[in-house]
């Protein structure tokens, strides 16, 4: 992506003279500083939901971890300032309303915790449908950028997100192995769900992390014995792109590769107002949240392909 603004040749050597003791300060992307092999940024779990606080551009601001976004977006029209560039393009999700239109803001400087980001890219939205009640809170979403650079570690019990560099490995004792399909951008597990008496059905959910729900199911997916309640249609949460309506089925069996993670709550997103009316769901059955999510320690590895779970022990801590 083309830079708006450009060094001189005299001042990009002075620049590169200048940081010369460390060139990786010059390159685009993520980094870790002082070539640390790892380094803990920790985060606040609110509502379930995981906040990391993050400075962009040495503004201190806090952001969701969420698995379900390309590049870090700022939410509201208090960051139009930092709009440099024409680049425009739709970004929709969950949510009754239409796509809202992105605008690019190139060259940022992000630092989180012991990770650097150089001429890192954000979008930035005009409308924070995102947790209405937590504006003052929430400034925007990350992940994939991340992601996909270190493996990185959740202890929700700590509260800490523990990055490791690609040649750093952690102690992968006693976690189980799922495997973990990275498409456009997005991480997606096979699962199997059973309802009462009905037959178990196969899935497949996208991990996440930016979702404080359990399980969410696109409606229209599922086999007609799922898709009927007796309960009315209710607003059961809120996405990228407005209010989602549905339905809900209580003491839903999970299971992950074969490994059973309980009974859980499913929602069920009704059909005419999820993302694929807007042509924006990617083919997945729905996603799974942090509800689920932290039982368990989790490791995403997403060059390997595989995400490590290990379950909470309820009886040394005390699960939020």
């Amino acid at each position: 992506m083309k830079n708006t603004t450009a060094l001189s040749v005299p001042a990009f050597i002075v620049a590169l003279f200048i940081f010369s003791h460390t060139v990786a300060l010059e390159a685009p992307g993520y980094f870790m500083v002082k070539n640390k092999k790892s380094t803990i940024i920790p985060f606040e779990f609110y509502q379930n939901l995981i906040i990391v606080p993050v400075k962009v551009n040495g503004k201190k601001l806090n952001m969701i971890m969420d698995t379900g976004i390309r590049s870090m977006v700022l939410l509201g029209d208090r960051f139009n300032h930092l709009i440099n560039t024409d680049i425009e393009l739709p970004v929709g999700g969950w949510g009754n309303q239409e796509p809202q239109v992105g605008r690019l803001s190139a060259n940022n400087q992000i630092q989180i915790g012991g990770i650097q980001g150089n001429g890192i890219s954000i979008m930035v939205l005009s409308k924070n449908y995102l947790y209405p009640h937590l504006k003052q809170k929430i400034h925007g979403i990350m992940g994939y950028q991340l992601l996909c650079r270190f493996l990185v570690k959740i202890d929700y019990i700590k509260q800490e997100l523990i990055i490791f560099s690609p040649d750093s490995h952690p102690d992968l004792c006693e976690y189980e192995r799922v495997a973990l399909e990275i498409k456009d951008t997005k991480p997606y597990v096979d699962a199997t769900i059973q309802y009462g008496k009905n037959k178990p059905i196969d899935l497949l959910l996208m991990v996440d992390l930016g979702a404080s729900k359990e399980v969410l199911l696109n409606h229209s997916a599922l086999p007609v014995a799922f898709r009927g309640t007796t309960k009315p249609k209710q607003n059961i949460g809120i996405g990228l792109s407005g209010k989602i309506q549905g339905f809900i089925l209580d003491d839903v069996n999970l299971f992950l590769s074969n490994i059973f993670l309980g009974e859980y709550q499913c929602e069920l997103a009704d059909k005419n107002i999820t993302q694929q009316k807007q042509n924006l769901i990617s083919q997945s059955h729905g996603l799974l949240g942090n509800a689920v999510l932290k039982k368990y320690y989790i490791i995403f590895d997403y060059a390997g392909g595989i995400m490590y779970m290990k379950h909470v022990d309820t009886k040394q801590h005390k699960t939020s």
